[in-house]
């Protein structure tokens, strides 16, 4: 949104779903990492670790999924 504002850009429709997008992707990261260490929690394991454990076998697929939406969301506002 700050940089919306910064560049005078329009808040137009496309930058509205794009926020949706944006916001719907983020949470369903932050699900799949809570699910993942609820599963570690119920092995045995501490808060903090099975956060961290979590964290970190989730990051690469989550990274996965989202630099080729991000990518492909930006070569449609290029065009």
């Amino acid at each position: 949104i700050l940089a919306q504002i910064s560049r005078h850009f329009d808040n137009n429709l496309y930058t509205q779903v794009g926020l949706v997008l944006m916001i719907a992707l983020a949470s369903k990261n932050a699900i799949l990492v809570v699910e993942f260490a609820r599963e570690l929690r119920n092995e045995g394991k501490t808060i903090i670790e099975a956060a961290v454990e979590a964290t970190r076998q989730r990051f690469r697929p989550i990274l996965s999924t989202t630099a080729p939406s991000f990518f492909l969301a930006s070569m449609g506002c290029a065009i």
